[in-house]
C-alpha cells in the first residue's frame, strides 16, 4: 500500500504512537489486547468491515503483525482504544493506506 502523502520528508514509523485524553488511552501496541481482539472482534461487531472475524488466534496474531508492519512502514495506523484507569480493550481504530478508516467497539 501506498504510505500516507504527508508534507514531510522524514519517514513515518507509527509503532510507538500512543494518544490519552482524560478518560482514554489509544495505543499502538496492540500484541497486549491480542486475547480481547480475537473475543471481541466478531460476526455481531463485524457485519459492515473488513477483515472478517478470526475463527483461530492465529488469525488474530497475523492481523497484528501486518498492522505492526504497516504502522513501521509509515501507510497503517491501528490503535486499541483503551480505559485510561483500567486499560479495559473498549475497541480499534484506525486509517489505513490512501484514508481508508476502520474501527470498531466491543458490544
Amino acid at each position: 500500500m501506498k504510505p500516507f502523502d504527508l508534507k514531510t520528508t522524514e519517514s513515518l514509523d507509527f509503532t510507538s504512537t500512543t494518544i490519552e485524553s482524560e478518560r482514554l488511552i489509544l495505543t499502538a501496541n496492540l500484541n497486549d489486547y491480542k486475547g480481547e481482539i480475537f473475543r471481541e472482534f466478531n460476526d455481531d461487531i463485524n457485519k459492515y468491515i473488513l477483515p472478517k472475524p478470526a475463527r483461530r488466534i492465529e488469525e488474530t496474531m497475523t492481523f497484528i503483525n501486518e498492522s505492526f508492519h504497516g504502522m513501521r512502514d509509515g501507510w497503517n495506523l491501528t490503535l486499541a482504544i483503551t480505559i485510561r484507569t483500567n486499560r479495559e480493550l473498549l475497541g480499534c481504530c484506525g486509517i489505513h493506506g490512501e484514508g481508508e478508516r476502520l474501527s470498531w467497539v466491543s458490544g
